[in-house]
């Protein structure tokens, strides 16, 4: 169907440029996906679309903070739209948890997106740097399971980096970068399992401080 189409377009048109400036406009993007929603409404990928174009924006830091929490709260509101229609999906998951400790809301609601993200995504690397955002940048307000999940996650990475040789390029980097942002080398330090993991972060380590 045509419809069908144009609903495959609105998406692959935004997820293809939205992280470069390419002179496609926000609200040029946020016109194709309502219009594909008021031809596709029960589609949650259209919902989750739209938590993205807010959640980009805000994160742009371009404007006002009363607009950048406006943005965040109509991220929020099109994530839960998509897990109404798609419960299991644990990236949509992870950015309602996301948008929520921005907030600094870190209610049953917050603490439950971390929850679910982390039971159904636990692999999955998109999911897993939100998590590690949610879980450093706020350590110090989560119980001491979800502090324990956090580092289990971690030394999970740390494991997988020896069979996925891109991985340290990339989720080994973002760990090491977060862990300087928040200044949490002291919590980081008893996670590496073996001298063969904590020698490799002091790589990454030394690595970051260069760059």
């Amino acid at each position: 169907m045509n419809e069908r189409k144009y609903v495959d377009s609105a998406i692959s048109s935004w997820t293809s440029t939205k992280w470069v400036n390419d002179g496609y406009s926000w609200e040029a993007a946020k016109k194709s996906a309502l219009t594909a929603l008021s031809l596709d409404p029960n589609n949650p990928k259209l919902y989750y679309l739209m938590g993205n174009l807010y959640e980009w924006r805000a994160f742009q830091r371009r404007t006002s903070p009363d607009i950048e929490r406006k943005d965040l709260t109509s991220a929020e509101k099109y994530y839960k739209k998509a897990l109404k229609q798609s419960p299991a999906w644990a990236v949509a998951w992870s950015k309602l948890g996301r948008i929520k400790f921005e907030k600094n809301e870190l209610d049953e609601e917050g603490l439950h997106a971390f929850d679910r993200a982390l039971d159904l995504g636990r692999w999955d690397r998109d999911v897993q740097k939100d998590i590690l955002w949610m879980g450093i940048s706020h350590y110090d307000t989560l119980d001491l399971d979800r502090r324990q999940q956090l580092g289990l996650l971690i030394q999970g990475i740390f494991r997988q980096s020896k069979k996925v040789p891109i991985w340290p390029n990339e989720d080994l980097t973002y760990i090491v970068d977060i862990v300087r942002q928040y200044n949490w080398l002291e919590n980081f330090k008893s996670l590496p399992e073996t001298d063969e993991q904590r020698k490799l972060f002091n790589q990454y380590l030394k690595l970051s401080t260069v760059h």
